[in-house]
Formats: C-alpha cells, structure tokens, sequence
C-alpha cells in the first residue's frame, strides 16, 4: 500500500477502518486486474472475497488477516506498476446533481481534475504569452519605423544642403520640391509613431505633465528611451519567463496523456507536476538573464535560436538544462580541490631544494 492516512491511525478503532480500507483497495485492484485481462490465481480471489465477508461479519483472527496481507501483497504486485493510489485517482466519484456547471469544472476523478486544471492553466499562459509578445512587437515595430524615419530625414536633410548650393538648374528645383514633399512626408510619419508610441508607454508607465511640457526634441528622446527599456525588459526578462512556463506546461499536458492513459497518476504526480512547472519558469528566465554570454560562446545551433525558443526548450527540458549546471559546478568545485593540491607540491619542492643547499655549499668549501 501507498501511504498510510493518518487520520485513520488516530481513531480508536484505527485498526478495523484501516483493515476495511485495506479490503476496499484490495477489491478495487482485483476489479482493474480482471478487467485487464491479467492471470490471478484463484486463491487470491477467493480470499478478497472472503475478506469481504470477513469484514461485514467482523469475523477477523490473527491468521486469516496474515493470510489476507499476503495476497494483498501479491495482487499490488501483479499490477505493477499501476498502484493503489494510481487506481484511486481514476476511481470516479458520485457528484449530486450532476449539470452542465459541475460537467465544466468539477470532474469526476482526481486525474481527470489535474487535467483539467493543467489544460486551463495552459490555455491562460498561452493567451497571456501571445498577448505580451504583440504587445512587445508593436513597441518593437514603432522603435524601428521611428529610427528608419529619422534616418531617412537626415539623408534627405544632407541631400537639400548640397542641392542648394547649386543654382539656376530646372532639374535641381525638381528635385528639391520631390525631396520637401518626401520630408513632409517622413516627417508626419515620424511624428505619428511618436505619438503612439506614447500611447504605448502609456500602457506600461505613465509619463509626467512637466517632462511633457519640455521641448519636442527632449519629450521624444524620452519617449523612445522608455520605450526601448520596456522593450528590452519584456524580450530579455518577462517574456523567456512566460515562454519557460509554457514549456513546463507542455511537458506537463504530455506526460498527463501517459499516465491517465495506463493509470499510473496518483497524488504525488500532482506535486511533482506543480514543481516541474515552476521549474520551467525559472529555468526560461535564467535564459533571459544569461543570454548575453550564452550568445558569446560558440555552441553550434544554439546561437541560430532566439532566446524565446531557447527559453522554451529550457522550460520543457528542465533536467537537460540543470544536468549541465551540475557538471558545471562539478568542474569548478574539482578545480578548487586541485589548486591546494597543487600548492602543497610547490611547497614540498622548495622545502627539499632549501633541505639540499646547504650541502652543496659545504661542498665547494671542501674543494676550494
């Protein structure tokens, strides 16, 4: 048997209501076996049936419950590995006025709960995810028309110097009046992805009335630096974070498949699920934070991923990613030891040369 409910052990008659909780797994594992088709010898059903009985009747003594635990024993093992916690977490449960509500958010079975609860959670993160990134790409894209405009202004702006200075020529008046129109033109466009990338801030942090009222010039810089560091904060911090604990979610949902499916999920999956996932969220935010030396080192198709996708991998790969993290403090903790070592030979060396000076200087007095 799993583990022992304490409760139970606490209430004075606390061996008959573990015995007859005993008899209730032991039919309920009988019932999986003989609806999987295995062998059971028919002594062990014989005797589940008569520890049924036995249990009504109170007709328990000494030998027929050694008997009994011994073909428990027998039967938990003839399952394998399907356990009595596994088989109680399928076990579906009578729910009173069972309607469309309860059909949506209560279930039947502690399993078919985690999947639910997991399937929500990973639909939720995945909105969240999808809407942060458009968020990100829309203060991206406006960074970036921003910067070409300006850009596109000063070559028009040098291009207008040099035409000036040439005089009385009909196809240079053309071209000063198609290059105004063009900065006319770049111009507005500039000034209206300011203003929505104000309005983008705005989302984030509002910007005060007094930094407003300063010259253009200074109220934009500071609105295009704002946004650049939500933009760095979001792509290199909160976003690897979200994408981490969608791949946590996703390994989840695939190992869930797995264990409803051949009835191994019992009460401890759902601990470990829960630390998988907040797991994965810290390992798609160690990305984040690292992705500047890991996009230094030369690690073949790594540096072709962006740091959301690596960051996902990380989340759905945990232990990969920390495996790698333990080698890594293997070594330095390895070449920590050796460095003492290391000094001590030093020390030996120069203790045997001192050790053996004094003799070759007697040696040259003697000949001298």
């Amino acid at each position: 048997m799993s583990a022992i409910d304490t409760t139970l052990l606490k209430d004075t008659n606390s061996n008959s209501l573990f015995l007859k909780r005993a008899v209730n797994d032991a039919q309920l594992m009988l019932a999986f076996a003989t609806e999987h088709g295995l062998s059971i010898d028919d002594r062990l059903v014989e005797m589940v049936v008569q520890a049924k009985n036995w249990e009504l009747n109170n007709e328990w003594t000494v030998e027929r419950e050694i008997e009994f635990w011994s073909s428990y024993k027998l039967i938990s093992k003839l399952i394998q590995p399907v356990t009595v916690d596994s088989l109680r977490c399928a076990q579906e449960r009578e729910i009173e006025h069972f309607n469309w509500f309860k059909r949506l958010f209560i279930s039947r079975s502690m399993s078919r709960s985690s999947v639910q609860f997991y399937q929500i959670f990973t639909i939720l993160i995945m909105l969240t995810t999808a809407f942060v990134q458009i968020f990100s790409l829309k203060g991206a894209t406006l960074l970036n028309t921003i910067q070409g405009s300006a850009k596109q202004i000063k070559e028009s702006q040098k291009r207008m110097n040099e035409l000036i200075l040439i005089k009385d020529n009909k196809s240079v008046e053309m071209e000063k009046i198609q290059i105004e129109s063009e900065m006319n033109e770049l111009d507005d466009k500039y000034k209206s992805s300011i203003a929505l990338l104000q309005e983008w801030v705005a989302w984030v942090s509002t910007i005060e009335d007094s930094k407003l009222k300063t010259n253009e010039q200074n109220r934009n810089t500071m609105i295009i630096q704002k946004a650049q560091n939500y933009v760095l904060i979001l792509n290199l911090y909160f976003l690897p974070l979200l994408y981490g604990l969608l791949g946590g979610f996703v390994f989840v949902l695939r190992n869930l498949i797995e264990e409803t499916k051949n009835l191994i999920f019992s009460k401890e999956s759902n601990i470990k699920y829960a630390l998988r996932v907040q797991l994965g969220a810290i390992a798609g935010l160690s990305v984040g934070l690292f992705w500047g030396d890991i996009e230094k080192q030369q690690l073949g198709f790594i540096e072709n991923l962006s740091p959301l996708a690596l960051a996902f991998i990380a989340g759905y790969s945990v232990e990969y990613l920390f495996s790698a993290v333990d080698k890594l403090v293997m070594n330095i903790t390895k070449g920590k030891e050796s460095i003492p070592q290391k000094t001590v030979e030093t020390q030996q060396k120069t203790t045997v040369e001192v050790q053996h000076s004094p003799q070759k200087v007697e040696t040259k007095n003697e000949k001298s």
